[in-house]
């Protein structure tokens, strides 16, 4: 019997669903076509991508829910009919067509589920097991956007549940080529890291996919077997796993070889945008590591000989990825000079995504350099109408952060009359902008009562205990400023809910100390003085506190100055400015102990200071020599300003 059901006309095509049964050697429980002018049928197993296209504009939800109703429920005949859905619903994303399809991407996903005790040799081909792992793949990355917004359909189990039809057509199939499932393993890590984080078994199931399919069945042969396309969104994906990676390099070992060594061979033939994404997602990830010269050797000569032909976008990403290798190491001015030259001469417009990652990028890597940021001060001023307030405002901060306190003031002026500050909500960007501007000095009662009432105390209790320390290290100094400098305008404000949130914090945080830190603080007892570690001075956190000569002592590591010079960031200079002068305070910068001959400064994790810096620094048998000279020579002072520090 033959059951036929026709759709509404579509423009000049519709859907025709054929359902019926009949003998042959390859039964076809259905027959699924596209209907051109009303007398050509062409089978949707036979579609080809530009029918599809065409296709994916005009169907619709419900249409789409009554082909997979009459899809057949045998593993074996289903797998291609989906697979060939699951294309056209890629296709409907692509050309953005206005359809919510996370029903759909629900419907097949369970199909796909049903089907875990069927995967089998007897049931299925290795070519119906691949369908499986590409249906798997196009829905999750469909339904990316979906998590994103927090409204996507998939619950745990469902996730639990994909992970077991992974794992057993793996098993079931165990001579598949790994290239043919690592894109489906890498989507279902970062779906599951993302959304379910939190979930007891979440970390456990991605260690077992580092440790089984990375560690155990990639190999040399599967990552060759890639096109440089394929390879370049498999590493681009890792590299937004949220997971430390650098914990099982050891698994990416083969994956990190075969990336660098297809690099270097094949650099001039792959596009930028290739290598690029490459190099900055294995910078990302953390498994190029600094120590390994001979990797990062390689990878800044490929980036050098491709920088000319870099647009933003790309050297947005260079920027990104040496900031993690590099944010708390000194580095060779190679590695960034041409990039910053590049940067200053591109004339492209600014989006609020790639200004917040140049300027955080340029934060961590502590790049000092007047041109550029007078280069993105007019950039801003000129495409500030396509950038969203996070992106103004942070670039202000990190200005900030950056010593280059004339140019923030110079936004601070052109924010205000655009009415920025008004438009914050946040207390985190709060936080952020009140700090920056008892930096700068800027004390407007109004600008500063606005802020701090939308700070409620409801609001600043949802904030996540991670985060309370980045919180905490704007807010905490910005008040002590406040309070010192515009003591009138802080007893306004001092039962205020960000006041009692700090006081609540510090009741349940304690500081820890460093191994530097408490390597100084011996020295110090070994030369006689009483030693107090990480305590607070006129309300402010301090390292060391010698109380008998009432001496601070604030050690620096390579994060507090400005990468390959003694000048220090503008989050460590305003310091002094928080202490009475009754207290001296002796700046101690990481070079000056790294020439210390008693110290193991593997142990310390110093940092590699650069040579031109190392021959201004005197060389000591003993760390307490040295404490002993510094403390002596700031003892004999009557008087304490940021020039006792000798590094200018």
């Amino acid at each position: 019997m033959v059951r036929q059901t026709f759709f509404k006309p579509l423009f000049l095509h519709q859907v025709h669903i054929r359902s019926f049964c009949m003998a042959s050697s390859y039964p076809k429980p259905y027959e699924l076509s596209l209907r051109k002018n009303s007398h050509q049928s062409i089978p949707l197993l036979e579609m080809r991508e530009h029918q599809m296209n065409q296709i994916a504009m005009e169907i619709s939800q419900e249409e789409l829910s009554s082909i997979l109703d009459n899809i057949d429920t045998s593993p074996s005949l289903s797998v291609e009919p989906l697979w060939k859905v699951t294309q056209m619903l890629r296709h409907s994303v692509q050309r953005r067509h206005r359809v919510d399809m996370s029903k759909i991407h629900y419907e097949i996903m369970n199909r796909i589920i049903n089907m875990t005790e069927h995967i089998n040799k007897e049931e299925l081909t290795p070519n119906q097991a691949i369908r499986i792992f590409r249906i798997i793949t196009y829905l999750l990355i469909n339904e990316s956007m979906y998590f994103r917004k927090k409204t996507s359909r998939f619950t745990l189990e469902q996730m639990n549940a994909l992970d077991k039809v992974c794992v057993t057509t793996i098993r079931a199939f165990p001579n598949l080529p790994a290239s043919d499932y690592i894109g489906v393993v890498i989507k279902l890590m970062v779906n599951r890291m993302d959304s379910f984080r939190d979930a007891s078994n979440s970390t456990s199931v991605v260690q077992w996919y580092f440790r089984n399919i990375f560690g155990r069945r990639v190999t040399s042969f599967d990552i060759n077997r890639l096109s440089d396309f394929s390879l370049t969104q498999i590493v681009l994906s890792m590299s937004f796993l949220n997971y430390d990676l650098s914990q099982i390099e050891s698994h990416l070992k083969v994956m990190k070889n075969n990336c660098l060594s297809r690099i270097k061979k094949r650099a001039d033939k792959m596009n930028t945008k290739q290598v690029v994404q490459i190099l900055s997602s294995l910078l990302r990830m953390k498994i190029i590591f600094i120590k390994d010269w001979e990797d990062m050797e390689e990878v800044v000569n490929v980036i050098e000989g491709k920088i000319d032909s870099m647009n933003l976008l790309d050297l947005q990403s260079v920027l990104k990825g040496y900031s993690e290798v590099y944010a708390i190491y000194s580095y060779p001015p190679k590695t960034k000079d041409r990039i910053i030259q590049k940067l200053k001469e591109c004339k492209e417009p600014m989006t609020s995504l790639i200004l917040t990652n140049i300027m955080r990028s340029l934060n961590a890597l502590r790049i000092d350099d007047d041109e550029l940021y007078s280069h993105i001060v007019m950039c801003v001023k000129r495409d500030y109408q396509r950038l969203d307030n996070i992106a103004l405002i942070y670039t202000f901060s990190r200005l900030i952060k950056l010593n280059q306190l004339e140019k923030a003031k110079e936004l601070f002026e052109f924010y205000m009359e655009l009415g920025t500050f008004e438009e914050l909500e946040n207390p985190h960007n709060i936080a952020q902008m009140l700090l920056s501007f008892a930096i700068l000095k800027i004390y407007d009662e109004d600008l500063w009562n606005s802020l701090i009432e939308k700070c409620d105390y409801q609001k600043l209790m949802s904030i996540k205990p991670s985060a309370n320390d980045n919180f905490t290290m704007a807010c905490e100094p910005a008040f002590q400023l406040l309070k010192n400098e515009a003591p009138e305008l802080y007893k306004k404000n001092e039962n205020c809910a960000l006041l009692q949130r700090l006081k609540q914090y510090h009741e349940a945080h304690n500081a820890e100390i460093t191994k530097t830190q408490m390597t100084i603080s011996r020295a110090c007892q070994l030369l006689g003085y009483e030693v107090i570690n990480e305590t607070y001075i006129n309300e402010v956190s301090v390292d060391i506190y010698l109380p008998k000569i009432n001496l601070i002592i604030e050690y620096n590591g390579p994060t507090h100055y400005m990468n390959g010079t003694n000048k220090l960031v503008g989050s460590s200079l305003y310091k002094e400015r928080l202490i009475n002068f009754d207290c001296k305070i002796l700046q101690l910068g990481y070079f000056e102990i790294s020439k210390c001959k008693d110290l193991n400064l593997s142990r310390l994790f110093l940092g590699d200071a650069p040579e031109s810096l190392m021959k201004q620094v005197k060389e000591y048998d003993r760390i307490a020599d040295l404490l002993k000279e510094r403390i002596d020579a700031m003892v004999s002072k009557k008087t304490t300003s940021s020039s006792d520090n000798p590094w200018p």
